[in-house]
C-alpha cells in the first residue's frame, strides 16, 4: 500500500513546511498541545487525543488545500451525462480535474495563496460546495491514504510540535557563489 504512505508523507511534509513559514499558526498549535499535554513531553499520544487537536487538524487541512496529495484526477466517462444545459458528454471521453486549481479559485477561497487554517472551521465551511475541497479526490475512488494523513500527521505533528519550534530560513546565494556552482 505505497499510496497511503506517500499521501501521509506528503501531507505531513507540507504541513511542517507551512507551519515553519507561518510561526503565528505554529504558536497556536503549541498552545493547543500544551493545553492537552501540559509539560509531559514523554507521554505517548492516544487515539483519544486526536479529536482534541482541532487547530492542528485545521492546519493540516489547509496544507492539503494548498498542496493536495492528488493534484490531478483523470477519469474515462463510462456513460453519457449532461454537464450543463448545452454540454452532453459521451462515453469514452477522458476528463481531468485539478484539485490544485480548484483549491486556488478565489471565488471559493478568498486570498487563495495564503495559509489560513480558519477556512476549515465549521462556520467558515458551511455553504461551501462539498467538492470544493477535494485533496484526495472524492466519491468511490478517493485516496485510501486519506485517513492516515489526519491520524498519522496528527501523531507525528504532535511529537515534533510539542518538542520543537520549526523555523524557515532561506539563505540567498550571492552572485559569485551562484557562478561557482
Amino acid at each position: 500500500m505505497f499510496e497511503g504512505h506517500d499521501t501521509t508523507a506528503a501531507g505531513f511534509t507540507w504541513s511542517l513546511y507551512l507551519l515553519a513559514k507561518n510561526p503565528e499558526h505554529q504558536a497556536l498549535v503549541h498552545i493547543e498541545l500544551d493545553e492537552i499535554f501540559g509539560n509531559d513531553t514523554h507521554r505517548s499520544i492516544t487515539t483519544n487525543d486526536l479529536p482534541k487537536m482541532k487547530y492542528l487538524d485545521l492546519c493540516i487541512k489547509e496544507a492539503l488545500r494548498l498542496y493536495p496529495s492528488v493534484p490531478l484526477i483523470a477519469r474515462k466517462v463510462k456513460q453519457e451525462f449532461r454537464l450543463d444545459n448545452e454540454t452532453l458528454v459521451p462515453p469514452g471521453v477522458d476528463i481531468a480535474m485539478s484539485p490544485w486549481l480548484t483549491h486556488r479559485d478565489p471565488n471559493i477561497y478568498p486570498e487563495p495563496e495564503n495559509f489560513l487554517p480558519s477556512r476549515h472551521t465549521p462556520e467558515n465551511s458551511s455553504g461551501r460546495h462539498p467538492y470544493a475541497y477535494i485533496p484526495f479526490s472524492a466519491g468511490l475512488r478517493n485516496c485510501i491514504g486519506q485517513r492516515n494523513v489526519f491520524s498519522g500527521s496528527g501523531d507525528s505533528g504532535f511529537n515534533l510540535s510539542q518538542r520543537y519550534c520549526l523555523a524557515w530560513k532561506v539563505k540567498e546565494l550571492s552572485k559569485a557563489k551562484t557562478d561557482e556552482i
